[in-house]
């Protein structure tokens, strides 16, 4: 048994990261990592279009703005 209501928080981030450490990171989302082949490739051709377009948002070091959101709850239990 918990207590309620359960303490939320939310959390928006970002980090910056080159295109390369950006696209090892996308790359290790499910939907991607599933991809083999010829749609892989045009997967990554069309990532890398993008983060080269000019209204990518970038740093100083060239590197893209990679925006998260956390989220999480607690609660602690009834004694």
């Amino acid at each position: 048994m918990f207590s309620i209501p359960l303490g939320e928080r939310t959390v928006h981030w970002t980090v910056w990261l080159s295109e390369d450490a950006l696209w090892r990171r996308i790359s290790t989302l499910s939907q991607v990592a599933v991809l083999e082949g010829h749609e892989r490739e045009q997967f990554e051709r069309r990532f890398r279009e993008i983060v080269r377009m000019d209204d990518a948002k970038k740093n100083e070091n060239g590197e893209v703005a990679f925006h998260g959101v956390t989220f999480y709850a607690w609660t602690k239990r009834l004694d």
